[in-house]
């Protein structure tokens, strides 16, 4: 869900503004009546089409607590359900992937901190100012550029509400910003090419924010460090829905005792943990957490690169017999999508041989997406195979004159079966 944070980061600002006198009166006051009400009940849909492979769906549901600046969601992704607390730049998460790397019940992030990793200075404020806090997040209703068009009128939730439909400008927005906030926001223009979209809104009959839809298509030229641009998505359609205004609602903060520190986690450069040996890893042993594995693949970008796919744990093992070798890879992420994302990269890493050394791929059956590849040279064949299931990424690597095609195979079928299917 990081990953899907920085994503949506500012893009709150795509709502509506009336360009008519009496549409821009109705949709001006409605940031201040909808957060008037102090809390209210939120429902998230998110749809990201990414450069490569299938779209990522993302729901959620909670509660919002306008006067405290919280939020309380529980989302699900491709099936993983995670509880997450935004409060202040700090976003604590709950889910099996964190209690594996942190011995916790709940993880914590300091937004900034993880900002720096991957290039986002001020991302903390960036996330309070977009969807993460639908207080700020409505105050970008200021943005319009063209005329408003009213749609019709339409039941949410049981309400009856006005739908107007608005073409927005995030420069514009960024603009009229308290001048502390507009830095942030502008690096996400400049970062991702995001500068205008076509809105629609829903506003009840007491001038209340009931739902907003837009989708943002990405037009990144600057990316931020370490990132490449088709490691973007192309486009977020994003869907949010407020109900059931002035509910008492209690969001606390996750105890210290109770809390593990990720972004401590994620600035690791050294000490890769593993396991190793000569024999097979200990029945019921538990996958090693390789924060240091952020900048272990050889390129100096991995800890950006890695953060940006969602990187949640890992596992490497080896085995020895003589001059023969089998090293096991088995990374987890935090969505399909950025396995997929990372096992490319490392595909296109491997693919690259030695001077003198000849390459070719071979196929790979039983494992759908699977990819094989064959190196030989002075240091003897090496074979490897590279795959991915649900939110995990699996390479099998064989070195040694016992390395052949149908024994990475085997083992790679092997590995395939113990994973959970997608």
């Amino acid at each position: 869900m990081w990953g899907g944070l920085v994503a949506a980061a500012g893009m709150v600002a795509l709502a509506a503004c009336g360009a008519s006198p009496s549409v821009t009166t109705v949709v001006a006051r409605a940031p201040a009546r909808t957060t008037g009400q102090a809390t209210a009940e939120i429902s998230e849909a998110v749809a990201t089409t990414p450069s490569s492979g299938a779209v990522e769906h993302l729901t959620a549901t909670g509660v919002v607590d306008f006067g405290t600046h919280r939020f309380d969601l529980t989302a699900t992704t491709d099936g993983q359900t995670t509880e997450e607390v935004l409060s202040g730049s700090t976003i604590y998460e709950k889910s099996p992937g964190v209690t594996l790397l942190t011995g916790k019940q709940w993880g914590s992030v300091s937004l900034d901190a993880l900002g720096q990793l991957v290039g986002l200075k001020g991302l903390g404020a960036l996330v309070q100012s977009g969807s993460g806090d639908p207080t700020a997040g409505l105050q970008f209703l200021s943005g319009v550029t063209g005329p408003v068009r009213v749609v019709g009128h339409e039941v949410v939730r049981g309400v009856p509400t006005t739908h107007y439909v608005v073409t927005t400008s995030l420069d514009l927005a960024i603009a009229r910003l308290p001048a502390a906030e507009q830095a942030e926001v502008r690096q996400f223009v400049v970062n991702f090419g995001v500068h205008a979209a076509v809105a629609n809104v829903w506003i009840d009959g007491q001038g209340r924010v009931r739902r907003y839809h837009h989708i943002v298509a990405y037009h990144p030229t600057n990316p931020p460090a370490g990132v490449t641009a088709d490691a973007l998505p192309k486009s977020v359609d994003y869907t949010i829905e407020l109900y059931d205004f002035g509910t008492p609602a209690t969001i606390p903060v996750p105890a210290a005792s109770q809390t593990g520190d990720l972004t401590r986690l994620l600035s690791w450069g050294e000490g890769v943990g593993t396991t190793g040996g000569a024999g097979p890893a200990p029945a019921g042993s538990a996958a090693q957490p390789l924060a240091g594995v952020l900048s272990d693949d050889g390129g100096s970008d991995a800890r950006p690169v890695l953060v940006f796919d969602q990187f949640v744990a890992g596992y490497q093992r080896m085995w020895t017999n003589g001059g023969n070798q089998i090293i096991e890879f088995v990374y987890e992420f935090g969505t399909p999508n950025g396995a997929v994302a990372y096992g490319q990269r490392q595909f296109a890493a491997e693919d690259v041989a030695p001077s003198g050394d000849q390459v070719g791929p071979f196929a790979v059956p039983g494992i759908p997406g699977a990819r094989g590849l064959m190196i030989s040279g002075n240091d003897g064949p090496v074979d490897l195979v590279l795959f991915t299931r649900a939110g995990f990424l699996v390479e099998i690597v064989m070195n040694g004159t016992d390395a052949t095609e149908q024994a990475a195979t085997a083992l790679a079928t092997a590995q395939y079966g113990r994973l959970s299917p997608p």
